[in-house]
């Protein structure tokens, strides 16, 4: 399984710590969202108009997705979605964080 990250997931150090995993990332851009931070808290919402770059990290299985849904809050403050991003190779479907009940500028 592979994840679309673009905050504090960036950090091998982070995902290790969540996982017990070394991360494995290749380089991804998430066309139709636009990145936000509301103070350290990085977050991603729709727009037609705007892309994320990010990484994606292709090492995951199911049991650490349930591992990083806790640390992100899934359900409370992010929602776990499959989204289209594209790498170096194409576009692939891929999980992503987008931020819950959050609007621009809140």
């Amino acid at each position: 399984m592979k994840l679309f990250v673009y905050g504090t997931l960036m950090n091998p150090n982070t995902v290790k710590r969540l996982t017990g995993k070394s991360p494995t990332y290749e380089k991804a851009f998430l066309i139709g969202y636009e990145k936000y931070s509301i103070g350290y808290i990085p977050y991603i919402i729709k727009n037609k108009d705007s892309k994320v770059e990010g990484l994606l990290i292709t090492n995951l299985d199911e049991k650490d997705l349930k591992k990083i849904d806790k640390y992100e809050g899934e359900g409370y403050l992010y929602t776990r979605k499959k989204v289209e991003v594209t790498t170096e190779n194409g576009k692939e479907r891929v999980y992503v964080y987008v931020g819950k009940n959050i609007k621009k500028g809140e």
